[in-house]
């Protein structure tokens, strides 16, 4: 029983990882998510739109965003990796936490393997992919993470560069 609650969830995750790049305004659920004042914030590899009341902290290649235990946190390393190297973190990932199967999703223009599962009591979603070499990752958290309306404005706000 637990497996197939954890697989419909992950595949609600996926659906609402994939809704993130739609071009709508919309969650899975058909709410509209609200509009949010945020800060641009600019990496070598990506911008994105951190939403006010976040703290934000660099990271390597990257950054986090974080309000009490909602999370985001995205960053760009490594070189020379290939596609590999993405789907087998995921499936460590899912491994060693318990999560769910990797799931291939099309998010901004890249091939991600997503898992979703629970740790430090908190559900997380994390999807990983490789660009030109270097692996980009993907990471949102909190107890309502996948309705969360400013995380995912956040996930829907990343540009790769």
């Amino acid at each position: 029983m637990k497996t197939i609650c954890q697989n419909a969830i992950v595949m609600f995750l996926t659906l609402l990882m994939v809704n993130a790049c739609d071009s709508s305004n919309r969650n899975l659920s058909g709410k509209q998510l609200e509009d949010y004042q945020g800060n641009l914030h600019e990496t070598e590899y990506f911008n994105i739109t951190i939403a006010e009341g976040f703290n934000t902290l660099e990271i390597q290649g990257g950054v986090q965003a974080s309000r009490g235990r909602d999370a985001m946190e995205v960053w760009v390393r490594g070189h020379n990796l290939n596609e590999s190297t993405a789907e087998n973190q995921a499936k460590t990932l899912a491994r060693n936490y318990y999560g769910s199967e990797p799931e291939v999703v099309q998010m901004l223009d890249l091939t991600f393997y997503c898992t979703s599962f629970e740790a430090y009591n908190l559900p997380q979603t994390i999807c990983t992919a490789i660009k030109e070499g270097m692996q980009v990752q993907v990471g949102i958290t909190g107890k309502n993470h996948a309705e969360n309306a400013k995380l995912q404005g956040m996930v829907k706000s990343i540009s790769m560069k």
